[in-house]
């Protein structure tokens, strides 16, 4: 039942990533890799595409994290 609202997770953070790209808080090469990956990520077939969306989008959440991390802590 709720395996058919899957897609509107994807397209809900590629919505946020353009909004962060646009507001100049994550570089653009960032948001551009985590939303290939969020589009490689809603393959269900071939593992070896969703494998690579997922490193893709990991590299995109790991440096937002690091950035956040830094900001907080110098104030």
């Amino acid at each position: 039942m709720f395996c058919n609202l899957l897609p509107l997770l994807t397209i809900g953070a590629i919505i946020q990533f353009i909004g962060l790209i646009k507001e100049k808080q994550i570089n653009k090469w960032i948001g551009i890799i985590s939303i290939v990956g969020l589009l490689l990520l809603n393959n269900p077939d071939i593992e070896l595409i969703s494998s690579i969306g997922t490193t893709l989008l990991l590299i995109g959440y790991w440096t937002l994290g690091i950035q956040q991390l830094k900001h907080k802590t110098n104030p």
